[in-house]
């Protein structure tokens, strides 16, 4: 027991128990301090390493449901000679009848191939459209074909060469994806997924506001 320190007052020598201190400060009526010799759980390194651990977990976690809630981009198709890149769609306000599709068409080959129509399960019809300006006025008029020549890229965007989707079944929204067949004279029919980008795209990146 611990009657030499209990004349002071107080007791250190925890390992001795609670009850030996106790008794020794009764001997004094002195108040006794119990301090214990075990170190808090607390300041353990594994208990330490416990926030660290959940606070990377967490940021993991952020981080992949950013990079899952992003839209897939559409892939790249190959048919012969033809590559067909970034091919996207508009997406269309509620009650609208037609949607405009977008792509680049390289042609690798030593031969031309022409582009002359499609089909689509969201549309009633795949039409090739240009628009052009005459007589200062914009103007849109179906062609019966594309041609891709040897060695050349076309590309399909807003204000020119497009594929326009009519009559559509169901409004196109952001971030869907369209499939569509593309009928070429030689590389016959091509599968083509086309995102959905926003109503005011004007190309396949990030959607800006602007009109159709």
């Amino acid at each position: 027991m611990c009657a030499d320190i209990a004349n002071r007052g107080a007791c250190n020598c925890s390992f001795q128990g609670p009850a030996d201190c106790t008794r020794a400060a009764s001997l004094t009526g002195r108040p006794s301090i119990t301090i214990n010799a075990h170190s808090p759980r607390w300041a353990s390194p594994a208990v330490a390493f416990i926030p660290e651990l959940i606070m990377t977990r967490f940021a993991f976690i952020a981080a992949l449901a950013v990079f899952m809630a992003a839209p897939a981009e559409a892939q790249d198709i190959t048919a012969g000679s033809l590559k067909i890149s970034a091919p996207w769609i508009r997406a269309t306000p509620k009650g609208a009848s037609v949607g405009g599709g977008y792509m680049t068409i390289a042609n690798s080959g030593t031969a031309g191939d022409r582009l002359v129509g499609g089909t689509s399960d969201v549309s009633n019809r795949l039409e090739i459209h240009e628009m052009s300006m005459e007589g200062g006025v914009m103007k849109m008029r179906p062609v019966a074909g594309l041609d891709i020549k040897p060695g050349q890229t076309v590309e399909l965007k807003p204000g020119g060469y497009h594929v326009m989707f009519v009559g559509l079944r169901q409004p196109l929204e952001q971030g869907q994806h369209v499939k569509a067949t593309l009928r070429f004279e030689k590389a016959g029919d091509v599968a083509v997924d086309f995102t959905v980008k926003g109503i005011g795209a004007q190309d396949g990146g990030p959607s800006k506001a602007h009109g159709h």
